[in-house]
């Protein structure tokens, strides 16, 4: 798309500086912004959280223990 980190922080609605932290990993970005990003880049918020989901279905099952 060719923007900048500023235009696209415009177009969600946060600052730049916001948007280096959300894009470093030091600030949790909020469902709002997340929702914007999807929606500037046309893509299902569930976009963000592929390379997560490809991380948890390769783990093992949890283990767990029934208590009487």
């Amino acid at each position: 798309m060719g923007l900048s980190l500023e235009e696209v922080a415009s177009s969600i609605g946060v600052t730049a500086e916001t948007l280096a932290q959300y894009e470093e990993g030091t600030t949790h970005i909020p469902t709002g912004p997340m929702l914007a990003l999807s929606r500037l880049f046309n893509v299902e918020p569930f976009y963000f959280f592929e390379t997560l989901m490809n991380q948890l279905e390769r783990l093992p099952p949890p283990s767990f223990r029934v208590l009487h």
